[in-house]
């Protein structure tokens, strides 16, 4: 078996990691020490820089042994994404922001970033907007200098490089910036629309100048978080808890909130608006959301325990079922005859 090895020197002038490259379509990350002694990696990296691996290579990488990371490629393309993001680590860490919670930091400190293709000082983005007469609104600004080329994913155990759930935050590419390429925007009433990022879900991600966030699949926009910050500390809470335990079709919202206040449930206030509203009793979330690219609601449970926390939603859902006479059904009943007209 032929190997190719590349030492990386950019991340540890000690103990430098080494990358094997075999021609079995695998390649071994191999660290002298892990975790490294140099303090660089977080304990929250430390526990997730397989995940992270998988979001910056694009390929699965698993954590083999203690100072042993496989990844399942051998491509020169995924060498060099690995190779950069070590060599450039310092630029890739997050810097706490004060309008997330601690939740939301942590979470946010886990995830890539593709600093060299996104990143640009404030006023370089200000003269690329007055460049193109193009507002100069906050939210865009704001968005753009922190988040955008941030990849927002999960990392319980069942949706671990799972792609469904990572959604690419993007906005302008530095490249655009530099060639001074036209901003594509769609004007609806007051509101400028940007194109904000990918997710697997069937629609474009759009934001406007409010920093609020919608989808759009006919040219009609459904928004569905209200604010770029409050979709962050979502996807951090969603992170958080171990397990899914299902989409069901909502009842009448009022229901859901006098039956989860007679249970104890609080609202979890940094995560909840006027389009989503979350619940924890410290041990079950309980979202009640909007349905993407409809007009329903529905009920969403997130458990730390699958025996407890699978009981007690089981509990809430025949309580729905008995004392308010609400059929519950799943959002995969719901969603097919619907899918079925968008020919999904």
């Amino acid at each position: 078996m032929k190997m190719k090895e590349i030492e990386i020197t950019g991340f540890d002038e000690e103990y430098p990691p080494v990358l094997r490259v075999l021609d079995n379509h695998t390649t071994y990350l191999i660290f002298e020490i892990f975790p490294p002694e140099n303090g660089k990696l977080t304990d929250d990296q430390i526990d997730n820089l397989e995940d992270i691996l998988s979001v910056v290579t694009g390929v699965e990488v698993i954590h083999e042994d203690r100072e042993l990371f496989i990844i399942f490629s051998d491509a020169e393309k995924v060498i060099e994404k690995v190779v950069r993001f070590f060599d450039c680590f310092d630029s890739f860490s997050f810097q706490p922001i004060s309008r997330l919670s601690q939740r939301a930091n942590d979470y946010m400190s886990t995830l890539c970033y593709y600093t060299d293709e996104w990143t640009c000082d404030r006023d370089t983005i200000c003269r690329y907007f007055s460049s193109q007469n193009f507002p100069l609104f906050e939210p865009f600004i704001d968005f753009q200098l922190i988040f955008s080329g941030y990849t927002l994913t999960l990392t319980r155990d069942e949706v671990k490089r799972d792609g469904r759930h990572a959604f690419d935050f993007r906005l302008f590419s530095k490249s655009k910036i530099e060639k001074g390429e036209s901003i594509e925007y769609e004007k609806e009433g007051d509101d400028y629309w940007l194109d904000c990022g990918y997710h697997h879900a069937p629609f474009g991600f759009y934001m406007n100048q409010k920093g609020e966030i919608a989808i759009s699949d006919s040219g009609d926009f459904q928004i569905i978080c209200s604010f770029y910050l409050k979709f962050v500390e979502q996807y951090a809470l969603d992170n958080q808890y171990f397990y899914e335990y299902g989409y069901y079709d909502c009842v009448e919202t009022y229901l859901v909130e006098e039956y989860l206040f007679a249970n104890r449930y609080t609202t979890i206030p940094e995560c909840s608006d006027c389009y989503n509203t979350y619940y924890t009793n410290g041990n079950v979330v309980v979202k009640n959301g909007t349905l993407w690219g409809s007009s329903r609601r529905y009920l969403y449970f997130l458990i730390n325990s699958r025996k407890r926390g699978a009981a007690e939603v089981e509990k809430m859902k025949h309580l729905i079922t008995s004392e308010l006479n609400y059929p519950i059904k799943s959002i995969q009943e719901i969603m097919a005859p619907i899918e079925a007209k968008r020919g999904y």
